[in-house]
């Protein structure tokens, strides 16, 4: 999820980023550089600003090699 679309997201709530801060014992001046794109993430603060936005990681295990396979499907 990109900056843009956290702060569409934040916007379609009808939340300042201040008030999203709040909630997230963030600063604002944090909330602004994650929407503009210029702060670095873990993924731990990737989860917490997604889930204040409304949103939520389904799952953060990466698949084993055969479970990939299973994304594709043979071509004839």
């Amino acid at each position: 999820m990109t900056g843009a679309e956290l702060k569409r997201a934040r916007l379609k709530l009808g939340k300042t980023q201040a008030q999203v801060a709040r909630e997230l014992k963030l600063t604002p001046d944090a909330i602004c550089k994650y929407e503009a794109g210029t702060r670095d993430n873990t993924l731990k603060k990737i989860e917490k600003l997604l889930n204040g936005y409304g949103f939520a990681i389904v799952s953060t295990e990466p698949k084993t090699e055969p479970e990939a396979w299973n994304d594709y499907t043979e071509q004839k």
